[in-house]
């Protein structure tokens, strides 16, 4: 399947309260988000104009933060919002999908694992949960190196870094900032396949977003933390 189209309301109480907002998209291969029906953010698509036949601009995937310009904010208004998101493939990856969406202002608006109605193809199925632990995913990582979406996020000033291995070997886990300077070696020797979770305090780390790399020999999986103080 090449794209998919997701939606869910929201409730906002005073939308004009809301100062900061983010969503943290666990995707593959690229995604558009819309609130209320107008486009607010493109995470790894083309530029111009997208149709239900255009392809991710490459075979990527992992998480994404995106934090939202004030007339972005400006789409929510009192009472139930909708929040839609198209999922495309990309050309030369498998014809798999995975999603799943935070909504954060910074009190969670839409939280992991929620319902969302999708369509395929302009197809309206029944309500489906669709995230990061669903059976078809899951079956898909035990062969792989994996870097899962740390919990919370956004975080103050602590979170949970899940990851798997394949096998065992040696492996990195690091922090960097948005220049690409090292600001924590969590993790850095020889470790056993199956999961592993470590604990990240950011307690002496100004706010804003990170990235958080791992390094299994020529495997490197990064995505993006934020941090709300």
């Amino acid at each position: 399947m090449r794209t998919v189209y997701f939606r869910r309301e929201f409730d906002v109480a005073e939308a004009s309260a809301i100062t900061c907002l983010a969503a943290i998209v666990n995707y593959d291969n690229g995604a558009i988000i819309y609130f209320n029906g107008e486009e607010v953010a493109r995470i790894n698509m083309p530029d111009d104009e997208i149709g239900f036949h255009t392809w991710a601009s490459s075979n990527a995937g992992g998480v994404s933060a995106v934090v939202f310009e004030n007339s972005d904010i400006a789409k929510l208004h009192n009472g139930t919002n909708l929040c839609a998101v198209e999922m495309h493939q990309a050309a030369d990856d498998s014809s798999d999908m995975k999603f799943d969406l935070r909504l954060i202002a910074p009190a969670p608006l839409i939280e992991y694992g929620e319902d969302w109605y999708y369509y395929d193809a302009g197809q309206e199925p029944q309500s489906h949960t669709v995230g990061i632990g669903d059976e078809g995913t899951q079956s898909n990582l035990i062969r792989r190196v994996e870097l899962f979406p740390n919990y919370p996020n956004p975080f103050n000033p602590v979170t949970n870094i899940r990851y798997q291995l394949a096998e065992a070997g040696d492996m990195s886990l690091t922090i960097f900032d948005m220049l690409g300077r090292e600001v924590s070696s969590l993790v850095r020797e020889k470790q056993n396949a199956g999961e592993h979770v470590i604990r990240f305090d950011g307690s002496a780390l100004s706010s804003g977003l990170y990235i958080c790399q791992l390094k299994v020999g020529v495997t490197v999986l990064t995505q993006k933390i934020l941090l709300l103080k």
